[in-house]
This record gives structure tokens, C-alpha cells and sequence, in this order.
């Protein structure tokens, strides 16, 4: 391939769902240190650990990712994070029922105009200047 150009190689990656002792989770927030607070289709928060090889493998686990995360015996509030999907891929599981469409966020561009929109209340009838 040292002479090849323009040479289109796709490369597909291995489509893994979950298997006994496993579970999905989506990410809520990082919280540094290589751990991230999941939550599950069932409604629980626990943390997520990432393991080792997806850091070696370059995967940036960001906010509203769903990942394959396996789940703890000797601990129950700690999972730890071993797979990343893409949205095609979350899209296919969606099909497939192995999650709930309410599980997934739908995040649009009204969605974060609104967030960036913030609003205070302040009294600005109070002129009591003895606060100072």
C-alpha cells in the first residue's frame, strides 16, 4: 500500500450489545479523573469509570454519549464505562428496543437557546441602603 493514493478504506467497527452483567447508561456529567455520572434506563445515577482501553483507543466520552458500561457485584453505586456508541449506532439500538427512545436526549438548537438564556429575579424595589 506504499504506492497506493487515494485509496478509500473504510473501517467498520464491532457492533456489541449488551451481555449478562451488562447494562447501557448515558452520560449526565464528567467529573474528572476519568470517572463520569451515568445514568441507567432504569433511573439510578451511579459512576462511571472509564477503563483502560478506550483511553488507549483515543474514545472521548462527552455529555449525552450512551456507552455500554459493566456493572459491579461488590459495588453497587460504581459502574465501569467499556463501550462508546456513535449515533448511528444508538439509532440501531433504538430499533433493535434494547433502549427506550425517552432514554436517549434529544438535544436541538431551540433547546440550547433556551439554556443559554438565563433569568434572575431581583427585587430592585428594596433601596435599604443599611445592607452596605
Amino acid at each position: 500500500m506504499k504506492n497506493a493514493k487515494n485509496v478509500n478504506v473504510t473501517a467498520t467497527r464491532e457492533f456489541n450489545t449488551k451481555d449478562e452483567g451488562q447494562d447501557y447508561a448515558l452520560i449526565l456529567r464528567p467529573l474528572g479523573n476519568k470517572r463520569m455520572q451515568c445514568k441507567l434506563p432504569d433511573g439510578s445515577e451511579k459512576l462511571g469509570i472509564i477503563r483502560g482501553n478506550l483511553k488507549k483507543k483515543k474514545n472521548y466520552v462527552n455529555v449525552n454519549n450512551v456507552v455500554l458500561v459493566s456493572l459491579r457485584e461488590f459495588q453497587d453505586n460504581k459502574v465501569d464505562i467499556i463501550g462508546l456508541y456513535n449515533e448511528s449506532e444508538v439509532k440501531t439500538l433504538r430499533k433493535m428496543k434494547e433502549i427506550p427512545s425517552s432514554f436517549v436526549v434529544q438535544t436541538t438548537d431551540e433547546d440550547l437557546a433556551s439554556n443559554a438564556l438565563l433569568n434572575f429575579d431581583v427585587d430592585l424595589e428594596d433601596d435599604d441602603d443599611s445592607a452596605f
